[in-house]
């Protein structure tokens, strides 16, 4: 019977690994539930959510808002940034990255002193390896947003996505940065923008074992120029070097196309 227990408990896991975790900010009745404070003194702006704030912990991913900082705990969830058709709340996020901090850009509480009002860092901790995405908007400002894990180089940390982005439809366009996060890396991810504040809609975490996940979603020919190698016919026809002797495994070709 032990056996058979363990067996199903490991099958449970398995399965939940699976499963896409999908973060928003809590709505504004859950946050007067909660007693988060309303900002700005009236809840149709938005809350405060508390520094410390464990959005989710499954089999998959662990998300703590964090911005480690004391003199501005917690982090603005906006209700009257720029939004969207599709979302109605977002954390509020900037850093030290866009205000000179001369600390270590790696060090959480160094990201805090840069940051003009509470806004959200995440410490982001991968139980399984996966995709994570981003969905953000800044109107008509560039912003940047980071991802650093703090796991790598000996846990000094590295940055493993700056993406930048400048919208300048403000209501419907919708930026998505995606990123790779290795199983038991922790990761920090916060933004740097141009004018205020950024608002990140949603995070998606999809492992890669989902059947959600997938590397044929984005049809580059719909909405982008697809770059892609010549191929070997075409490389044979222009004549280009073979690698190693043989076209079949490799070709060069020149460093102007």
């Amino acid at each position: 019977m032990k056996k058979f227990l363990l067996f199903s408990a490991a099958s449970a896991m398995a399965i939940a690994a699976t499963a896409q975790t999908v973060i928003v900010p809590p709505t504004v009745a859950d946050a007067q539930t909660a007693g988060y404070e309303a900002l700005w003194g009236d809840y149709k702006y938005g809350y405060v959510l508390p520094n410390e704030t464990q959005l989710v912990d499954n089999d998959a991913i662990k998300v703590v808002m964090n911005n480690a900082s004391t003199a501005k705990p917690g982090a603005n969830i906006s209700m009257s940034g720029i939004n969207t058709t599709l979302f109605d709340r977002s954390f509020q996020m900037g850093s030290a990255a866009g205000y000179g901090s001369a600390d270590p850009i790696y060090a959480l509480e160094a990201l805090s002193e840069g940051i003009k009002q509470p806004y959200a860092i995440f410490t982001v901790e991968a139980k399984v390896g996966g995709e994570l995405a981003l969905f953000s908007n800044r109107g008509s400002n560039k912003y940047t947003m980071y991802v650093w894990d703090a796991t790598v180089n000996e846990e000094v940390g590295a940055y493993v996505l700056a993406s930048s982005s400048h919208i300048t439809d403000t209501k419907t366009l919708i930026s998505k940065a995606t990123v790779g996060l290795t199983e038991g890396h922790k990761y920090y991810i916060f933004g740097s923008e141009t004018g205020a504040n950024i608002n990140l809609y949603e995070i998606v975490y999809t492992p890669y074992s989902s059947e959600k996940y997938s590397v044929t979603e984005f049809d580059a020919t719909k909405y982008s120029t697809a770059i892609l190698p010549p191929s070997l016919d075409d490389a044979k026809a222009a004549g280009y070097e073979a690698l190693w002797a043989t076209i079949s495994m490799a070709m060069y070709f020149p460093t102007r196309l």
